[in-house]
């Protein structure tokens, strides 16, 4: 009688929707992931094929708050190429993948190393391969290369990816939908601006986050990923021979807030003069 009047109470909790599945989610293609190495790697010392492991960051949220993709979780790659610097100041190559990362739910997330996927490489001290997307093409004249431990990466979802059963929200609905605004404020629409040997964007985050993560993009090219401080953020333009030409060229910025919130600000368009 008791296992009878059980199965009836539970029937009818589930037919007045009292116990309900949470409905799924969707990780959205190129939703940003701000990830850090959890070990120090020395091209030359590394072995290739050496499988890595990520730690994520910030929760990824969807809309409602729900969390897709849990703080703490672990994040995958591997070691594509790893050599030593050698004679006559050859440098150190230290190439490295971000693959895929667990979801809330226990699926496995692919992932890619830039926003774009027909993104072209960049030239920066962490160089993003346009050929193979999931690539962190790394490379330091005249010397081995060296990934910290705690380094900051910011890894890219490959594909609309479902995630059946999304974490319960961590934030309340009225928090959720408090106004937040990223503006960059200098340079100005259409300044001319002087390359030089260090740049200066300046941004304004309302509210005030101390331990937001900022991205900077230069014509949709990753160039910076910065903790705090996200109201100045400084870049050299010498190692972006390809992305910092005499000419018209857009900055964007992106913030990840403390609790996982993301928040862009409207691109701005400028000239940057030689």
């Amino acid at each position: 009688m008791k296992k009878l009047v059980f199965l009836l109470a539970t029937t009818l909790l589930i037919a007045q929707g009292g116990w309900s599945k949470p409905a799924p989610a969707t990780l959205k293609d190129g939703t940003p992931l701000v990830l850090t190495t959890k070990e120090k790697m020395v091209s030359g010392e590394i072995p290739e094929g050496t499988k890595i492991k990520y730690r994520v960051e910030r929760d990824v949220l969807d809309a409602q708050g729900r969390i897709l993709v849990a703080s703490g979780s672990t994040a995958y790659g591997k070691v594509i190429k790893s050599e030593g610097s050698g004679f006559f100041g050859r440098a150190g190559a230290l190439n490295i993948s971000v693959d895929n990362v667990d979801a809330a739910d226990g699926s496995l997330v692919p992932l890619r190393a830039v926003r774009d996927e027909t993104g072209d490489d960049q030239e920066t001290g962490v160089i993003v391969g346009g050929v193979l997307l999931s690539v962190f093409f790394v490379f330091m004249e005249g010397d081995d290369v060296t990934i910290d431990q705690g380094t900051l990466i910011t890894a890219f979802v490959d594909r609309d990816s479902p995630v059946a059963k999304p974490g319960a929200p961590k934030i309340s609905a009225a928090e959720l939908k408090q106004p937040r605004s990223l503006t960059i404020t200098s340079p100005t629409a259409d300044a001319r601006v002087q390359k030089e040997d260090k740049m200066v964007v300046q941004t304004t985050l309302t509210p005030d986050d101390p331990d937001a993560i900022a991205r900077l993009y230069l014509d949709g090219k990753l160039l910076r990923t910065q903790r705090g401080g996200v109201s100045r953020i400084e870049w050299d333009p010498r190692p972006y021979e390809k992305l910092t030409q005499e000419g018209n060229h857009t900055l964007e910025a992106e913030v990840t807030g403390s609790k996982g919130i993301l928040v862009r600000s409207a691109p701005v368009r400028f000239f940057l003069k030689d």
